[in-house]
């Protein structure tokens, strides 16, 4: 009788298993199973749901279908068929035991946090649950620290040496606003062509006197008239400007000229004197940001565009004193003009307060800079090197590149930027609205 007991013992495991999905579901306790719940669909699955009550989908879910093998979902994200878990139970449920273990184990795992912290994106290989303590399963771990080592090589610091910090550049130091200077003489001339003409936007007027651009246009017609030409420069674009000619330097400065100015005052018409003014200030404050030689004063005869070797310089002290001043007082006069004028009105007697705005913070700038540099040994400053032609230039290429394709995506534009530096070399843009170092005789050999 013992014998025949300690038989049924040996045997009682192989009566429990399932051979179908009807025999698993009557052998299950549900009740058992908890913190689990259990849906039972007869002939189709069983589901197995645990959830941790705040996120609307469940955080594990396990399916058995009508083979018995079963699913693993992890906030309905499939696990991988060779996980460890699917291998252990041979991917296939075969008794009530079982789906115990199954549970007990996926219950005590741990959810892989994907590929880096703060970030929901996963490998292609991601485990999705794991058995061990770590944070990240081993494909994560190992694409974590690819994306690492990625990272600090494109923001590596290069080193500093001794000597670049002895001289007074560190990462505290602070540098104010700069407004690109070629872009403030073209909407300066852009503020006195809308004045009494052009789109008659504003009509300016400082102490009783008109800057009107009519006075620049009559002039020169007076000149093309005459056999020997004041002002051999300037040509009807000057004059008829177009939305495309506004934005060109090279016509603004030629306008806003110390010649032109020479000849409003010389053609004796006393009208003309505020405009001539406002020539003259425009093209000595261009003259003051725009060194860009350390010969070119000698040649033209102009100590205004002289190198910039001391820090008690007197153009510092024309730009706050003078021009500055100018400006202030013209600002002024508007205000104090007597009679029935709006605000707008008054707004509209001066240049627009973006370039207003714009000159003052300009000049403080080169003041503070030039005045920092030369302070921390540099024996020479040339402030026409204050500018953002560099940064035109570049998007210049990118637009060239895109053609009638306005809006790139970040892939097609990284793929310009390397052909842009691929070919910068052999391919430098020879017409545009920007400086440059390439000459003349250079562009020749620009093509290939």
């Amino acid at each position: 009788m013992q014998r025949i007991c300690h038989l049924l013992d040996m045997f009682e495991p192989a009566l429990c298993l399932s051979t179908s999905l009807t025999d698993l579901a009557t052998q299950l306790d549900t009740t058992v199973l908890l913190p689990w719940l259990t849906e039972i669909a007869q002939d189709e699955n069983i589901k197995f749901f645990l959830s941790d009550q705040v996120h609307a989908v469940p955080t594990y879910t396990v399916i058995v279908d009508s083979s018995l093998e079963f699913t693993t979902y992890v906030y309905n994200w499939p696990i991988p068929g060779d996980h460890k878990i699917c291998n252990d139970h041979k991917h296939s449920i075969k008794s009530v035991e079982d789906v115990r273990e199954l549970l007990s184990t996926i219950k005590t795992s741990k959810i892989c946090e994907g590929v880096c912290e703060g970030c929901e994106s996963r490998c292609i290989e991601c485990q999705v649950i794991m058995e061990t303590s770590d944070e990240l399963c081993n494909p994560c771990s190992k694409a974590s620290k690819q994306l690492k080592k990625r990272t600090e090589k494109r923001t590596k610091v290069i080193p500093i040496n001794a000597n670049f910090l002895e001289s007074g550049f560190h990462l505290g130091t602070v540098f104010g606003s700069l407004c690109d200077i070629p872009h403030l003489m073209k909407t300066a001339q852009n503020c006195l062509y809308n004045s009494g003409s052009g789109s008659c936007s504003r009509l300016m007027w400082n102490y009783g006197q008109y800057p009107l651009f009519r006075h620049i246009a009559d002039i020169f017609y007076w000149d093309q008239a005459v056999a020997l030409h004041v002002l051999p420069k300037l040509t009807l674009e000057h004059i008829v400007l177009t939305s495309f000619s506004k934005m060109k330097v090279k016509l603004a400065t030629q306008v806003l000229s110390r010649s032109v100015a020479l000849a409003l005052e010389e053609s004796g018409n006393s009208k003309v004197l505020g405009t001539a003014e406002f020539y003259s200030m425009m093209n000595d404050f261009f003259d003051c940001t725009n060194v860009r030689s350390l010969r070119e004063h000698e040649r033209k005869r102009n100590d205004l565009i002289k190198t910039y070797t001391a820090i008690d310089d007197d153009r510092f002290d024309w730009l706050h004193d003078v021009f500055l001043k100018y400006l202030e007082n013209w600002k002024r006069s508007t205000v104090e003009r007597a009679g029935q004028y709006s605000a707008d009105d008054r707004g509209k007697m001066f240049l627009s307060s973006q370039t207003h705005e714009g000159l003052q913070i300009a000049v403080h700038f080169h003041v503070e800079a030039i005045q920092f540099l030369l302070q921390q040994g540099f024996q020479y400053v040339l402030s026409e090197r204050f500018m953002q032609d560099v940064l035109e230039d570049y998007f210049g290429h990118q637009r060239a590149k895109g053609g009638r394709a306005d809006n790139p995506s970040a892939y097609e534009f990284g793929y310009n930027d390397l052909t842009i530096a691929a070919q910068r070399d052999i391919a430098p843009v020879v017409r545009g609205n920007v400086g440059g170092p390439i000459r003349e005789k250079e562009m020749v050999h620009c093509k290939l």
